[in-house]
């Protein structure tokens, strides 16, 4: 069901662009957070929603 032609970054902007307006730039440690999940094959949308809420959890406000 994944097309391996999206990029992670693409793929994190499609599933949540509306939770990152501010910038543009995805924080590192999400990137970082993402490829492992992606390495694991854990990319379910609930995996990726939990290292994103983690990262927003603990982002300087």
């Amino acid at each position: 069901m994944s097309n391996p032609s999206v990029s992670l970054h693409d793929k994190i902007l499609n599933e949540f662009g509306n939770r990152i307006q501010e910038s543009e730039d995805i924080p590192p440690e999400l990137v970082e957070k993402l490829e492992e999940l992606d390495r694991y094959g854990l990319e379910s949308t609930e995996s990726i929603e939990s290292a994103l809420d983690e990262v927003v959890d603990d982002a300087p406000e």
